[in-house]
């Protein structure tokens, strides 16, 4: 069974959770899929939009990724069961005509769970928790960082993770943004 925690974010705020993360502890950020077997540091992990993974090296000391073949597509994976972290960056995109940010998220796999691995994902869950603004719309629900809320507040919208159909529901939720918007 897996733990997340939501958020949205742009650059500033990825870099400053980053900047976190790799202090507290020996953290490598690389990509979860890759077109090798080789572990390789993401040069630049706050302005990525893939999925990425954080190796927590005090936790797991070594770390290799398994050749996955599909139907039309190999490629080389990290394997979900590992203490190891998703971190799925927020994405900017455009949605019925206007500006949208696609949530992201921190997960653990946490099926075979160590009291390490909890306590690093509990620390990096709470860092984002005291740290980013705790959405007030109902849906998506989560966190949001400093820059992209000052973004929100701009006019930008919040998304879920997936871009949602433009139905009535998600016309009315957008509505609903720009009058807590209105507040500001």
């Amino acid at each position: 069974m897996g733990r997340q925690i939501q958020f949205h974010s742009l650059p500033y705020d990825l870099k400053a959770f980053l900047e976190f993360v790799q202090n507290r502890d020996p953290v490598i950020v690389t990509e979860r899929s890759s077109d090798t077997p080789e572990i390789r540091s993401v040069a630049d992990p706050s302005s990525q939009t893939q999925v990425m993974i954080l190796w927590n090296q005090a936790i797991l000391g070594s770390l290799t990724r398994k050749h996955i073949v599909y139907p039309g597509r190999a490629y080389y994976g990290v394997d979900a069961s590992l203490p190891t972290l998703e971190l799925a960056p927020s994405e900017i995109c455009d949605w019925n005509g206007r500006e949208a940010l696609l949530q992201g998220r921190l997960y653990g796999f946490f099926d075979n769970p160590s009291p390490e691995y909890e306590k690093w994902f509990n620390s990096l869950a709470r860092w984002i928790r005291n740290n980013f603004v705790k959405v007030a719309i109902p849906l998506p629900g989560g966190y949001v960082g400093s820059a992209a809320y000052d973004w929100f507040k701009k006019g930008g919208l919040l998304l879920p993770g997936f871009r949602p159909p433009q139905s009535g529901k998600w016309l009315s939720w957008v509505e609903a943004q720009d009058q807590q918007r209105a507040v500001f």
